[in-house]
């Protein structure tokens, strides 16, 4: 398993699919922007790719409305989560996270014209990424678990060379495949897995 994964326009049937897949993933995420120019900077509470263009999220924007003052929902997903809301006074948004109560709905806006700003267009990006971390996870707790049983088994074997041994392992050896699990995931998850979205070289 590598330590990252990168992502093009090919690797989906059309651009559309690219974006929604880009989309449904960096919506939330911490994202390092490379632009053409080979300059830099990062995005934080996420972003969405709508009409050729990067906008950021900024800070996700929540609302309550109340039943009356819906005039219609859209649902885009099976799940009832997202949809598209226009109310009485024909604002249209894009919803997210819905939440149905008894007389009223909240969500979080996910349209750029609502909840961010234009951060630039997609011919001048080269790449974006973001980490998931917890996705090492399991690597570095199998990598580190197994490094501390072979010291510890070279420290007890070491340590009793010219003794008779049963064979038992011991909590010499038990205690380093334990402290290196620990650890190997601690590694883990600071290294993380990056996903990287290329669109421009």
């Amino acid at each position: 398993m590598g330590c990252s994964s990168t992502l093009t326009i090919e690797n989906f049937s059309s651009k559309d699919k690219f974006y929604e897949n880009f989309n449904k993933f960096a919506k939330d995420k911490d994202l390092n922007v490379v632009l053409t120019n080979d300059s830099a900077f990062t995005l934080t509470h996420g972003a969405v790719l709508e009409n050729d263009t990067l906008f950021s999220f900024g800070k996700p924007d929540h609302k309550t409305l109340s039943m009356s003052d819906l005039k219609k929902i859209n649902y885009t997903t099976n799940d009832y989560k997202s949809a598209d809301v226009l109310t009485e006074k024909d604002e249209k948004f894009k919803a997210e996270n819905i939440i149905a109560h008894n007389d009223s709905i909240s969500f979080v806006v996910i349209d750029p014209q609502q909840a961010g700003h234009n951060i630039i267009p997609v011919s001048q990006i080269k790449t974006v990424s973001y980490k998931n971390r917890w996705l090492r996870l399991p690597l570095g707790i199998l990598a580190g678990g197994f490094t501390g049983l072979l010291t510890g088994g070279l420290i007890v074997a070491n340590v009793n060379a010219g003794k008779d041994d049963s064979g038992i392992v011991s909590g010499g050896e038990i205690i380093p495949a334990v402290l290196g699990a620990v650890i190997g995931g601690i590694i883990g998850i600071i290294s993380g897995y990056d996903y990287y979205y290329q669109f421009n070289i």
